[in-house]
């Protein structure tokens, strides 16, 4: 089972976007990671991509 479905509102990575607001970091669930990943694969894929394409 993935993880976005064992833990979907669990943190997934949490970053700090600048060092003034080291208190406040952006974190993003597995849920949310699993959808944006998602997201970008799909754009990938329907710009022409996919396994074995080489990057430039």
């Amino acid at each position: 089972m993935s993880d976005e479905l064992l833990w979907p509102d669990r943190t997934a990575i949490s970053v700090l976007p600048e060092a003034e607001r080291w208190q406040e970091p952006a974190s993003l669930t597995f849920a949310g990671l699993f959808a944006d990943v998602h997201r970008y694969a799909n754009l990938l894929h329907r710009r022409g991509s996919g396994a074995g394409t080489p990057s430039r």
